[in-house]
């Protein structure tokens, strides 16, 4: 610890930044490898709290620069796993191509089947927030490109990326729980 100085004070300008953040650097970097539920990110976690720290006003002081790179890192650790936790959504084509394959097959059964799956299919689609079930409906129904469904729906194309695969993955794992009559 002899080797370690506690900063009283630091300017925030960018010299007095770098040298801040040089210094804590591998320490920072341990902390939130420790602490992310994904440590290859913690390099890129670092930066972020580099970038974040020269956010502060021009020639401040920071009175307890430790505390603060700490507190920034404990942000940006939090706004990545609010990220990662909304982002994070597992897609396998061809297990959605093998879905919709048996369901094609299953219009070809006696109207008693037909139905059935209709229902299922409803109950289905009930279970989805509205935005996920008009974009699935716009994409796969009606056959609309994602540019289209974005206009209509007033969103992003990213979001209607995101409602589709969400749509699609909530779909599969209902008809998994419904393959092997377990109910969550």
């Amino acid at each position: 610890m002899a080797n370690q100085k506690q900063t009283v004070g630091v300017r925030t300008s960018r010299e007095g930044v770098l040298t801040l953040f040089e210094q804590y650097r591998e320490r920072l970097q341990r902390f939130l490898y420790a602490r992310s539920p994904r440590p290859q990110a913690a390099a890129d976690l670092t930066q972020e709290v580099y970038l974040r720290l020269l956010r502060f006003p021009p020639q401040e002081l920071l009175r307890q620069p430790q505390a603060y790179l700490y507190r920034i890192a404990t942000n940006v650790l939090h706004d990545f796993n609010l990220r990662d936790r909304d982002d994070c959504v597992s897609f396998d084509s061809r297990a959605v191509d093998e879905l919709a394959d048996s369901a094609a097959n299953a219009w070809l059964d006696d109207p008693a089947d037909r139905l059935s799956v209709e229902q299922q299919l409803h109950h289905l689609l009930e279970q989805l927030p509205a935005a996920q079930r008009a974009a699935l409906l716009l994409a796969k129904r009606d056959g609309l490109s994602y540019e289209d469904i974005a206009a209509r729906l007033g969103v992003t194309v990213h979001a209607v990326k995101k409602y589709v695969v969400r749509a699609l993955a909530h779909c599969r794992a209902m008809s998994r729980e419904t393959a092997t009559g377990v109910e969550q």
